[in-house]
């Protein structure tokens, strides 16, 4: 099982949207961007990926405690990056675990976002090869049962993407 499935956690959620959430208000221009990878660097360049991970550490010594009972493995790999070098309080290092827990969930969500634009992307350029280059043509051809058949087709199971683009689009 994937341990950072971003669908069956709360804290997962807030990450995914937070992230989502930074997305929505920088410039980033989805063609230009490689990988997973860059796409972070570009959301970070302000800090704002580390200010929502920031944000996501217990500061409550109960919830810290609670939470190094099932991910204590996320503490041992903060010591192994040195993360709790010179650090006594206890407390302090289940912080430095969790931010290596929420570092860790961050890049997995900026990676699903990052695919799922690419495969938007990739849609709106199908779109755009069969002659439906606007928004509101978009949005038309996207209730046409051939045009889907056609883009599943092309690029396989696609119809989350499909969905969101077309609510985009209306």
């Amino acid at each position: 099982m994937n341990k950072y499935n971003l669908k069956n956690h709360k804290s997962n959620n807030e990450m995914f949207d937070d992230i989502a959430n930074i997305l929505s208000y920088q410039d980033i221009d989805i063609e230009t961007i490689s990988d997973h990878c860059e796409l972070y660097e570009a959301l970070d360049y302000d800090g704002s990926v580390h200010g929502c991970i920031d944000g996501m550490i217990d500061v409550y010594y109960y919830d810290l405690r609670q939470w190094a009972v099932e991910k204590w493995e996320y503490i041992e790999e903060a010591q192994e990056e040195g993360l709790c070098d010179g650090v006594t309080d206890y407390h302090q290092i289940i912080q430095s675990g969790q931010y290596i827990y929420y570092r860790n969930l961050a890049g997995k969500a900026i990676e699903e976002l990052y695919e799922g634009l690419k495969r938007k992307n990739d849609i709106k350029n199908l779109l755009c090869d069969m002659g439906a280059d606007t928004p509101a043509m978009m949005a038309v051809a996207l209730q046409d049962g051939e045009v889907l058949a056609q883009l599943e087709c092309e690029l396989g199971e696609i119809q989350e993407e499909i969905e969101d683009l077309y609510e985009e689009l209306k």
